[in-house]
Protein backbone atom coordinates (compact mmCIF):
# COMPACT_ATOMS: atom_id res chain seq x y z
CA UNK A 1 0.00 0.00 0.00
CA UNK A 2 1.19 3.43 -0.94
CA UNK A 3 0.51 6.66 0.58
CA UNK A 4 0.35 9.18 -2.07
CA UNK A 5 -0.13 11.88 0.52
CA UNK A 6 3.10 11.02 1.37
CA UNK A 7 5.60 10.46 -1.80
CA UNK A 8 3.59 11.21 -4.70
CA UNK A 9 6.37 14.01 -6.02
CA UNK A 10 7.80 13.43 -8.88
CA UNK A 11 10.54 11.17 -9.64
CA UNK A 12 9.74 9.51 -5.92
CA UNK A 13 7.17 7.48 -7.78
CA UNK A 14 9.65 5.64 -10.00
CA UNK A 15 11.77 5.61 -6.37
CA UNK A 16 9.44 3.95 -4.39
CA UNK A 17 7.24 2.56 -6.60
CA UNK A 18 9.66 0.65 -8.67
CA UNK A 19 12.93 0.69 -6.77
CA UNK A 20 16.44 1.88 -7.96
CA UNK A 21 19.39 0.28 -8.42
CA UNK A 22 22.11 0.51 -5.25
CA UNK A 23 24.70 2.47 -6.76
CA UNK A 24 22.08 5.30 -7.27
CA UNK A 25 21.66 7.41 -4.34
CA UNK A 26 18.82 9.59 -3.95
CA UNK A 27 19.60 10.73 -0.41
CA UNK A 28 15.84 10.25 0.40
CA UNK A 29 15.82 6.85 2.40
CA UNK A 30 14.97 4.23 -0.54
CA UNK A 31 15.74 0.78 -0.47
CA UNK A 32 17.13 -0.38 -3.54
CA UNK A 33 15.71 -3.95 -2.98
CA UNK A 34 11.93 -2.96 -2.90
CA UNK A 35 10.14 -3.26 -5.94
CA UNK A 36 6.74 -2.83 -5.14
CA UNK A 37 4.82 -3.72 -8.14
CA UNK A 38 6.18 -6.95 -7.51
CA UNK A 39 3.28 -7.93 -5.27
CA UNK A 40 0.06 -9.21 -7.03
CA UNK A 41 -1.56 -5.86 -6.77
CA UNK A 42 -0.66 -2.08 -5.24
CA UNK A 43 -3.35 0.38 -3.44
CA UNK A 44 -2.81 4.05 -4.41
CA UNK A 45 -4.04 5.95 -0.96
CA UNK A 46 -4.91 9.23 -1.20
CA UNK A 47 -4.98 9.43 -5.44
CA UNK A 48 -5.97 12.95 -5.43
CA UNK A 49 -2.76 14.54 -3.79
CA UNK A 50 -0.40 13.44 -6.58
CA UNK A 51 1.06 15.96 -8.90
CA UNK A 52 1.78 16.51 -12.48
CA UNK A 53 5.06 14.61 -12.85
CA UNK A 54 3.88 11.92 -10.39
CA UNK A 55 1.08 11.39 -12.82
CA UNK A 56 3.04 11.85 -15.74
CA UNK A 57 4.95 8.75 -14.50
CA UNK A 58 1.93 6.75 -13.53
CA UNK A 59 0.45 7.18 -16.89
CA UNK A 60 3.61 6.16 -18.51
CA UNK A 61 3.80 3.13 -16.57
CA UNK A 62 0.05 1.97 -16.91
CA UNK A 63 0.19 2.68 -20.95
CA UNK A 64 2.43 -0.15 -21.39
CA UNK A 65 0.32 -2.21 -19.01
CA UNK A 66 -2.58 -1.79 -21.69
CA UNK A 67 -4.30 -4.13 -23.56
CA UNK A 68 -4.21 -7.01 -20.70
CA UNK A 69 -0.62 -7.14 -20.87
CA UNK A 70 1.75 -7.00 -17.82
CA UNK A 71 2.68 -3.49 -16.55
CA UNK A 72 6.54 -2.64 -17.40
CA UNK A 73 8.55 -0.07 -15.84
CA UNK A 74 12.37 0.98 -15.46
CA UNK A 75 14.05 1.08 -12.11
CA UNK A 76 16.26 4.32 -11.66
CA UNK A 77 20.00 4.14 -12.78
CA UNK A 78 19.30 0.55 -14.87
CA UNK A 79 18.14 0.11 -18.53
CA UNK A 80 16.32 -3.31 -17.90
CA UNK A 81 12.69 -3.14 -18.38
CA UNK A 82 11.10 -5.44 -16.10
CA UNK A 83 7.12 -6.13 -16.14
CA UNK A 84 4.36 -7.11 -13.55
CA UNK A 85 1.21 -8.52 -13.47
CA UNK A 86 -0.64 -6.39 -11.21
CA UNK A 87 -4.08 -4.91 -10.33
CA UNK A 88 -4.36 -1.52 -9.33
CA UNK A 89 -6.70 0.13 -6.52
CA UNK A 90 -6.92 3.70 -6.04
CA UNK A 91 -8.37 5.25 -2.97
CA UNK A 92 -9.57 8.71 -2.59
CA UNK A 93 -12.02 10.95 -0.52
CA UNK A 94 -12.15 13.38 -2.78
CA UNK A 95 -14.28 13.96 -5.80
CA UNK A 96 -11.70 13.55 -8.75
CA UNK A 97 -14.01 14.49 -11.43
CA UNK A 98 -14.95 17.85 -9.55
CA UNK A 99 -11.35 18.18 -9.23
CA UNK A 100 -10.95 17.79 -13.61
CA UNK A 101 -13.34 20.50 -13.84
CA UNK A 102 -11.07 22.42 -11.71
CA UNK A 103 -8.15 21.26 -13.13
CA UNK A 104 -6.99 20.29 -10.51
CA UNK A 105 -6.28 16.61 -11.19
CA UNK A 106 -5.58 14.99 -14.85
CA UNK A 107 -8.61 14.01 -16.56
CA UNK A 108 -6.33 11.39 -18.41
CA UNK A 109 -5.35 9.82 -15.52
CA UNK A 110 -8.86 9.09 -14.17
CA UNK A 111 -10.09 7.74 -16.63
CA UNK A 112 -6.72 5.21 -17.42
CA UNK A 113 -7.64 4.16 -13.80
CA UNK A 114 -11.12 4.07 -13.05
CA UNK A 115 -12.38 0.77 -15.03
CA UNK A 116 -14.61 -0.54 -11.99
CA UNK A 117 -15.57 2.23 -9.67
CA UNK A 118 -17.01 1.32 -5.82
CA UNK A 119 -18.46 4.25 -4.15
CA UNK A 120 -18.58 3.90 -0.68
CA UNK A 121 -20.87 5.73 1.61
CA UNK A 122 -19.53 7.93 4.56
CA UNK A 123 -20.13 6.22 8.05
CA UNK A 124 -23.00 8.09 9.06
CA UNK A 125 -24.96 6.99 6.01
CA UNK A 126 -24.46 3.60 6.54
CA UNK A 127 -26.47 3.41 10.22
CA UNK A 128 -26.60 -0.25 10.19
CA UNK A 129 -22.44 -0.88 9.70
CA UNK A 130 -21.76 1.19 12.53
CA UNK A 131 -22.87 -1.34 15.57
CA UNK A 132 -21.26 -4.41 13.55
CA UNK A 133 -18.07 -2.02 13.41
CA UNK A 134 -17.92 -1.45 16.82
CA UNK A 135 -18.49 -5.06 18.08
CA UNK A 136 -15.21 -6.12 15.53
CA UNK A 137 -13.63 -3.25 17.54
CA UNK A 138 -14.38 -4.11 20.96
CA UNK A 139 -13.46 -7.79 20.41
CA UNK A 140 -10.31 -6.96 18.04
CA UNK A 141 -9.11 -4.46 21.71
CA UNK A 142 -10.25 -6.22 23.87
CA UNK A 143 -8.02 -9.57 22.46
CA UNK A 144 -5.25 -7.00 22.66
CA UNK A 145 -6.49 -5.97 26.84
CA UNK A 146 -7.12 -9.60 27.34
CA UNK A 147 -10.22 -9.23 28.61
CA UNK A 148 -13.60 -10.22 28.15
CA UNK A 149 -15.22 -8.71 25.06
CA UNK A 150 -17.75 -6.46 26.92
CA UNK A 151 -21.14 -5.45 25.17
CA UNK A 152 -22.68 -2.08 24.32
CA UNK A 153 -25.68 -1.14 26.03
CA UNK A 154 -28.85 -0.56 24.28
CA UNK A 155 -28.38 3.36 24.71
CA UNK A 156 -24.60 2.91 23.98
CA UNK A 157 -25.60 2.05 20.54
CA UNK A 158 -28.38 4.37 19.80
CA UNK A 159 -25.67 7.45 20.56
CA UNK A 160 -23.17 5.52 18.05
CA UNK A 161 -25.74 5.30 15.59
CA UNK A 162 -27.04 9.05 16.06
CA UNK A 163 -23.33 10.68 15.91
CA UNK A 164 -22.78 11.99 12.55
CA UNK A 165 -18.97 10.26 12.40
CA UNK A 166 -17.30 12.90 10.78
CA UNK A 167 -14.31 11.28 11.11
CA UNK A 168 -15.90 7.53 10.10
CA UNK A 169 -14.48 4.44 10.59
CA UNK A 170 -11.06 5.71 12.15
CA UNK A 171 -13.01 7.83 15.04
CA UNK A 172 -15.13 5.42 15.36
CA UNK A 173 -12.21 2.91 16.19
CA UNK A 174 -10.84 5.38 18.23
CA UNK A 175 -13.53 6.05 20.13
CA UNK A 176 -14.46 2.29 20.98
CA UNK A 177 -10.73 1.89 22.18
CA UNK A 178 -10.80 4.81 24.44
CA UNK A 179 -13.91 3.20 26.07
CA UNK A 180 -12.77 -0.27 26.51
CA UNK A 181 -9.57 1.58 28.14
CA UNK A 182 -11.36 3.78 30.17
CA UNK A 183 -14.74 1.61 30.96
CA UNK A 184 -14.01 -1.44 33.18
CA UNK A 185 -17.61 -2.77 33.27
CA UNK A 186 -19.12 -5.36 31.08
CA UNK A 187 -21.56 -3.29 29.56
CA UNK A 188 -20.40 -0.26 28.18
CA UNK A 189 -22.52 2.81 28.78
CA UNK A 190 -22.84 6.07 26.64
CA UNK A 191 -20.47 7.91 29.06
CA UNK A 192 -17.52 5.74 28.09
CA UNK A 193 -17.62 7.98 24.98
CA UNK A 194 -16.13 11.33 24.44
CA UNK A 195 -18.85 13.74 25.23
CA UNK A 196 -19.42 14.57 21.59
CA UNK A 197 -20.26 11.42 21.01
CA UNK A 198 -22.22 10.45 24.46
CA UNK A 199 -24.57 13.97 24.28
CA UNK A 200 -26.47 12.78 21.24
CA UNK A 201 -29.90 12.12 22.19
CA UNK A 202 -30.93 8.51 22.57
CA UNK A 203 -34.70 6.37 22.22
CA UNK A 204 -33.32 3.05 23.26
CA UNK A 205 -34.99 1.77 25.97
CA UNK A 206 -32.85 1.80 29.41
CA UNK A 207 -32.55 -0.18 32.34
CA UNK A 208 -34.96 1.83 34.90
CA UNK A 209 -35.71 3.86 32.48
CA UNK A 210 -39.29 5.08 31.74
CA UNK A 211 -40.15 2.03 29.53
CA UNK A 212 -42.38 -0.79 29.05
CA UNK A 213 -41.07 -4.10 29.77
CA UNK A 214 -41.59 -5.68 26.37
CA UNK A 215 -39.57 -2.94 24.79
CA UNK A 216 -36.33 -3.84 27.16
CA UNK A 217 -37.27 -7.41 25.96
CA UNK A 218 -37.30 -6.44 22.38
CA UNK A 219 -34.28 -4.58 22.06
CA UNK A 220 -32.23 -7.62 24.34
CA UNK A 221 -33.48 -10.21 21.83
CA UNK A 222 -32.36 -8.26 18.91
CA UNK A 223 -29.24 -7.22 20.49
CA UNK A 224 -28.58 -11.22 20.94
CA UNK A 225 -29.78 -12.30 17.39
CA UNK A 226 -27.27 -9.48 15.98
CA UNK A 227 -24.04 -10.74 17.33
CA UNK A 228 -24.77 -14.50 16.85
CA UNK A 229 -23.82 -16.85 13.78
CA UNK A 230 -27.34 -18.53 14.36
CA UNK A 231 -31.38 -18.20 15.57
CA UNK A 232 -30.19 -21.27 17.34
CA UNK A 233 -27.28 -19.60 19.04
CA UNK A 234 -29.01 -16.54 20.01
CA UNK A 235 -31.85 -18.79 20.98
CA UNK A 236 -29.64 -20.78 23.45
CA UNK A 237 -28.60 -17.59 25.23
CA UNK A 238 -32.17 -16.60 25.96
CA UNK A 239 -32.38 -19.30 27.37
CA UNK A 240 -36.22 -20.09 24.71
CA UNK A 241 -36.91 -22.29 22.36
CA UNK A 242 -35.99 -21.62 18.67
CA UNK A 243 -39.40 -21.44 16.87
CA UNK A 244 -40.19 -18.57 19.86
CA UNK A 245 -37.15 -16.64 18.84
CA UNK A 246 -38.14 -17.17 15.62
CA UNK A 247 -42.18 -15.74 16.15
CA UNK A 248 -40.80 -12.93 18.69
CA UNK A 249 -38.32 -11.98 15.72
CA UNK A 250 -40.90 -11.90 12.98
CA UNK A 251 -43.36 -9.89 15.18
CA UNK A 252 -40.24 -7.42 15.91
CA UNK A 253 -40.01 -6.99 11.73
CA UNK A 254 -43.28 -6.57 11.05
CA UNK A 255 -43.44 -3.53 13.81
Amino acid sequence: MLDLGRIARGDFFRQREAGHEPAVDLGRGGDARRTEVAADHVVLRQLAAVDALFAEHALFALARGDDGKPLEFERIGENTTRSADVRIIAATNRDLEADVRDHRFREDLLYRLNVVEIRLPPLRDRPNDIIRLAERFLAFFSRTARRLVPELSPAAAEVLRAYPWPGNVRELRNAIERALILWPARVIEPAAFPERIAAQPSSAPQLGGNCALDAIEREHILRVIARTPTLDDAARILGIDASTLWRKRKKYEEQ
